[in-house]
């Protein structure tokens, strides 16, 4: 019985390979959204019409892909880009987190990005408001 099961190497091979074809995948998708674009990369007019196009949209749902709110998926992408245009590495990258469930290690990540933000807002808040009770003194004391 434990020889008929996998290895640890096998499957880690299963899933590499699954990982490249579904990446190969995505990058025909990426090819069929910018076909026609100057430059080849999707700006958010071109997102907008390929997701209107049934066999593209068809294509990304038999992929497990399902964007539901496109444009803070796209907005999301050029944001971690930098950029107001995505390219195909922040295309395939995007895609494969949005493929799926959210792993308890996303939720621990947000979780934990959502506090030092919160940390540093309240440090933003403090220091605003010994500006404003330092402005407000130095206007009472001016004549």
């Amino acid at each position: 019985m434990k020889l008929a099961q996998p290895s640890t190497e096998e499957l880690l091979f299963d899933k590499h390979k699954d990982n490249m074809a579904t990446a190969q995948e995505m990058e025909k998708l990426y090819a069929d959204i910018v076909e026609g674009t100057a430059d080849g990369l999707i700006g958010w007019p071109d997102l907008e019409v390929a997701l209107e196009d049934q066999r593209i949209a068809t294509h990304m749902e038999i992929m497990g892909l399902e964007v539901n709110d496109a444009s803070m998926f796209f907005h999301m992408l050029c944001s971690i880009a930098g950029k107001d245009r995505i390219d195909v590495g922040t295309f395939i990258w995007g895609c494969l987190k949005m493929k799926g469930y959210a792993m308890n290690i996303d939720l621990v990540q947000l979780n934990y990005e959502i506090r030092i933000i919160s940390k540093h807002q309240q440090k933003l808040i403090h220091q605003l408001r010994e500006d404003v009770h330092h402005l407000c003194n130095l206007r009472r004391s001016s004549p």
